[in-house]
């Protein structure tokens, strides 16, 4: 074998030593994934401790999801009653006799012309 035989050889692995360094590299190779492995492992062992047994994890999550729900209906519920007050307060700027009506009756005001009976007996009252 020449000079330059032996140098176009060790270019292309073909020497005696390349066998161990190829398998030095599959066991590098190899080395890296399995320390991989193990990482992600661990990794989601952790994160699934995290999600499940933690305060802050899964059931932290429901328990803000049921609060973030009740409070939905009561933003409804608050929704609804200013929409019939926005129309109370429409009606009582607009409407005159519907405006007296609620003086009369919350107020106890009577019209010059009415009287007033009270009965002695308690059971002829109206309750409010």
């Amino acid at each position: 074998m020449a000079f330059d035989d032996h140098l176009f050889s060790f270019r292309h692995g073909s020497y005696p030593g390349s066998v161990f360094f190829a398998g030095c590299k599959q066991k590098l190779i190899m080395n890296i994934l399995k320390f991989l492995c193990v990482f992600f492992l661990i990794l989601s062992f952790f994160l699934g401790w995290r999600l499940i047994g933690h305060q802050d994890g899964l059931t932290s999550y429901l328990n803000l999801r049921d609060r973030r729900d009740v409070l939905l209906g009561h933003l409804s519920a608050i929704e609804a009653q200013n929409i019939n007050l926005s129309k109370e307060i429409r009606r009582l700027t607009s409407d005159r006799e519907y405006l007296e009506s609620v003086i009369r009756v919350e107020m106890h005001y009577l019209r010059p012309d009415e009287v007033l009976y009270i009965p002695r007996n308690d059971s002829f009252r109206r309750s409010p």
